[in-house]
């Protein structure tokens, strides 16, 4: 999160989370950025990587 940029979770933020994000158009985007910067992107598929990544920056 940038500095002085407030965070907002609303519906329409967990609907294009749940839903609307998950097109294929934006899974190529995403695979895209993730393939371009793999030094500065982490991807984390389940609550056991996100676990074991939230210890190493602790």
């Amino acid at each position: 999160m940038a500095e002085d940029c407030n965070e907002k979770f609303d519906f329409e933020f967990m609907k294009w989370i749940l839903l609307d994000g998950r097109s294929n158009k934006y899974v190529k985007q995403y695979k895209a950025v993730i393939k371009k910067y793999p030094d500065k992107t982490i991807v984390i598929k389940n609550q056991k990587q996100l676990n074991h990544y939230m210890k190493q920056i602790n």
